[in-house]
Parts: structure tokens; C-alpha cells; sequence
């Protein structure tokens, strides 16, 4: 799982610098339209929101961090990728995904809706008493949300949204060492495959 970590920090750095060399040229032309899909361009969008569990024990509120690169495709529509970092109960999860944006309007406030669709890689941070972790992966995310969005100077934009965040995973443990645990042998494996379904609450800003 290391080597998915590291991948997942270099993409992101990646981002960051791609967001960097964008707004630069942004900056540099005088001819940008102020309203936010007014013209075929990039746009980016910082998130932040709190997950709030509803299953199992795991129902501490936790942050979700996120930030996304794309493509104004209409006045109304506008398509990204972006990677982002949850806190769950046991493990992190940075997720690498796709959102589509639609504006009911494209000027001045405005409702809007989005779908994201992609994969979490995990990183296990708690192992469960009496577990030796011997791999942790990641799966599917889903999420889909809607809200209302409030011009600001320019091109930026201030948003608020909820959202409902599905997330799979899967573990693979070996009991530990020293006798049975739960009735079980020390040598015997134990599997775990965990569908996490959370309600979001955040604030974005796009520009």
C-alpha cells in the first residue's frame, strides 16, 4: 500500500502544479469572462466537509478534504478530476475520481447538483484488537450531492452542498500470535469487506 501512498502524494503535488501553471495563464489574459461558465475554459475548486457515519459503531463526524481540476464544457455544465483525502473511523482513504457539475443557471447565485464516481486508496491507521493487518485495499466511491452556489468577485464562487459519499474497502487479517482469540487459532485469517455510507456537508470555493 506504500507504493499507492506515495503515488497518490506525487499525483497530487502533480495537481497542484498543473493548478498552479492554469491560474498563471488565467491571470495573464485580460479577455477572461467574469461569469462562471461563460466561455469553454478551466475552472478549479478547493472543497472541505465534514462525514458523518450511519452504520455500524463508526459514527464520528470526520473531515473530507478535496480538490478539483476541469473543463467548463457549457454555460451550465463542467466535468473534472479530482483526488481528495477522508478520515474514517480506521483508515484514510484518498480517493482519485471524476465530478460532473450542472448550474440550474449560469449567472449570479444558482442551484447546482454534481455526481462523483472513482476509486479510495486505503491507508490503515487502527488495526482491530487482536489483528495482525496483512493487506488493506480500496474500492469504489460514489457521491452525489447538491446545493447552492453564491457569486463572489469575478469568477469566484462560494458554495455550500450536501452530499451522500459511498465508499468500499477490503482487508485481510491474521489473528494474533499467542493462543486463540474469539475461539479461533492463532494461524487462522480473517477477511473484511466494508461498504462505509456517509452524509457530507461542506463548502467549496471555485474559480
Amino acid at each position: 500500500m506504500k507504493k499507492f501512498f506515495h503515488a497518490g502524494m506525487v499525483a497530487l503535488g502533480f495537481i497542484l502544479f498543473l493548478h498552479s501553471a492554469l491560474m498563471s495563464q488565467v491571470a495573464a489574459s485580460p479577455s477572461r469572462e467574469s461569469e462562471l461558465f461563460g466561455e469553454k475554459t478551466w475552472f478549479h475548486q478547493g472543497e472541505m466537509a465534514f462525514i458523518a457515519g450511519d452504520n455500524s459503531s463508526d459514527t464520528q463526524t470526520s473531515l473530507s478534504l478535496a480538490m478539483i481540476n476541469g473543463l467548463r464544457i457549457t454555460n451550465h455544465i463542467a466535468a473534472g478530476i479530482g483526488i481528495g483525502w477522508d478520515y474514517y473511523d480506521r483508515i484514510n482513504v484518498y480517493p482519485v475520481f471524476g465530478r460532473v457539475i450542472g448550474l440550474l443557471k449560469p449567472t449570479g447565485h444558482t442551484p447546482f447538483a454534481f455526481v462523483d464516481a472513482g476509486y479510495g486508496w486505503v491507508h490503515e491507521r487502527d488495526t482491530p484488537p487482536g489483528l495482525e493487518l496483512i493487506n488493506a485495499d480500496g474500492g469504489l466511491m460514489l457521491q452525489t450531492g447538491a446545493g447552492y452556489m453564491f457569486k463572489g468577485s469575478g469568477s469566484w464562487r462560494i458554495s455550500l452542498h450536501a452530499a451522500y459519499k459511498i465508499q468500499k474497502s477490503q482487508a485481510e487479517y491474521k489473528y494474533a500470535t499467542g493462543g486463540w482469540w474469539w475461539g479461533m487459532p492463532s494461524d487462522a485469517y480473517w477477511s473484511e469487506e466494508r461498504t462505509r455510507k456517509r452524509f457530507v456537508a461542506g463548502i467549496s470555493f471555485l474559480f
